[in-house]
């Protein structure tokens, strides 16, 4: 199962990933970001994931810093700029995906604390064969987190890790997409929005089970 927390008022509920495997989502800054960029830094120099039940067979990665947006008015799933990948496996194997992001919500209402029941969600998630495996869903509620001032106009970082494994797979062609929308909004106006901070990334891997190849050694 995933699991989530909470910075100041950004909060966020979590889906459920593949076999033990869940979404992460890293919400204190400085030192996380460091942790964050240590991530990447592993995945690209290993595979990023423990396989002492399997083999890493193939990694595919995207990554991007090409601004991204999506607003109130996109409430069907929309593909994340440059966040595809499609790989054909070799079977008895199984896939590994991870997404690492930072994302800028914008928030403006004019009516400010006059509007005490505003709120809006933004939903992300890893799409595994046009499934949603792994979701986040990013909340902001103006009741819970009143402003003293009458006009609202607020930007926050939103640092998002997702991650999904699958069970073992026939041979094959497989789509990994991160997807986004605006699941709900009560505000004048808001937008979700990909940044360079850290280069939007999407990495997958084929990992094989050890019991399919041969023991190296005499």
């Amino acid at each position: 199962m995933g699991k989530g927390s909470t910075l100041g008022i950004l909060g966020l509920l979590i889906g459920a990933g593949g076999l033990g495997f869940g979404i992460y989502i890293f919400f204190i800054f400085g030192a996380q970001i460091d942790t964050l960029n240590e991530e990447i830094a592993n995945l690209e120099e290993d595979g990023g994931i423990e396989c002492d039940s399997g083999r890493i067979i193939e990694t595919q990665k995207v990554e991007s810093t090409t601004h991204d947006e999506i607003d109130e008015t996109d409430t069907t799933k929309t593909l994340m700029q440059n966040m595809n990948i499609s790989i054909t496996t070799y079977g008895e194997s199984y896939l590994a995906m991870r997404f690492f992001a930072y994302l800028y919500l914008y928030i403006t209402d004019a009516s400010g604390g006059l509007n005490v029941n505003a709120a809006c969600e933004f939903n992300v998630s890893i799409d595994f064969n046009d499934k949603s495996m792994s979701v986040a869903e990013i909340l902001y509620d103006y009741a819970e987190n009143p402003s003293p001032y009458d006009n609202l106009d607020i930007t926050y970082t939103v640092p998002i890790y997702l991650e999904y494994i699958t069970a073992p797979l026939s041979a094959g062609t497989y789509n990994i997409k991160v997807m986004w929308l605006c699941g709900y909004n009560s505000f004048d106006w808001i937008e979700i929005a990909t940044n360079n901070v850290v280069p939007s990334t999407l990495i997958v891997q084929e990992i094989a089970h050890c019991q399919y190849f041969a023991p190296i050694g005499p």
